[in-house]
């Protein structure tokens, strides 16, 4: 059996995101989130480890934070730095890299983070890939093919229909699993015992200004998915590894007026 560690959205780099402690910046408050949800990480990792390979999906980086209103707490170069330090305190012996969303991944000069990323721990990285594991082929790339709040299977739906094209086409290897980033939300869909599909949860917890504008719900956490040979039979198992959720308060409402 192979165990895969599964990893997307990190936006290392931002108030929210995944950051190790040599890279913790901003006030208290930010410093204080970011140690809670490094040590929330570390332990999970101490606990379904090791790993086999680790998949990283892209958004590994905040970038410039010109979506996020630039919440974040180191400048460009370190957060590159940080983000294979991540991977390196993972420790898988194989890592594979995706690229995620341009405006947080590339800068206003046209460099790719994520490929400094990749340079540093000396793994390839891609936009999409097809991979075998003990005969299962896993279609990742970062990007599905649309959201949807009410439906949220339907991209991923979508994204097993374009498979099935390609790979009649030729183009493309026909996948047992469909696996997709970038929504910061986690569900599978698929049919049993022939295909299956799955979102990856995000490494960055809601909140911010961004999260201002967000119904949907986040999901924070990564996954594992352990892989046995096809000739026996038994589907990978997927699993998610979520953090404790923070409930909003609840305000009350002040039986003195306001001043004039």
């Amino acid at each position: 059996m192979k165990r895969l560690g599964i990893f997307a959205d990190l936006h290392c780099g931002h108030k929210n995101g995944l950051t190790p402690p040599d890279f913790w910046g901003g006030g208290p408050k930010v410093k204080n989130n970011l140690k809670k949800r490094w040590t929330w990480f570390v332990e999970s990792i101490k606990k379904h480890g090791p790993f086999d390979a680790a998949i990283w999906n892209g958004d590994l980086v905040d970038g410039p934070g010109v979506k996020s209103g630039n919440e974040t707490v180191m400048n460009l170069n370190l957060q590159a730095d940080a983000a294979a330090e991540i991977i390196r305190t993972v420790g898988a012996p194989e890592n594979y890299l995706l690229y995620g969303t341009p405006v947080h991944t590339i800068t206003g000069g046209g460099y790719e983070l994520e490929k400094a990323v990749a340079t540093d721990i000396g793994c390839p990285i891609f936009g999409q890939i097809w991979l075998n594991v003990e005969g299962w082929i896993l279609d990742i790339r970062h990007h599905p093919a649309g959201n949807s709040q009410v439906y949220p299977a339907t991209p991923l739906q979508k994204e097993w229909e374009s498979n099935v094209r390609w790979a009649r086409e030729g183009v493309q290897e026909e996948a047992d699993l469909i696996m997709r980033a970038h929504v910061h939300k986690s569900f599978q869909t698929g049919k049993p015992d022939v295909w299956q599909a799955i979102a990856i949860p995000a490494l960055q917890d809601f909140g911010g200004i961004y999260g201002r504008r967000l119904s949907n719900t986040v999901d924070f956490g990564w996954g594992t998915l352990d892989v046995m040979d096809k000739k026996k039979g038994v589907w990978p198992v997927w699993r998610t590894i979520m953090a404790p959720r923070r409930k909003e308060a609840v305000l009350q409402l002040s039986r003195q007026p306001n001043p004039a």
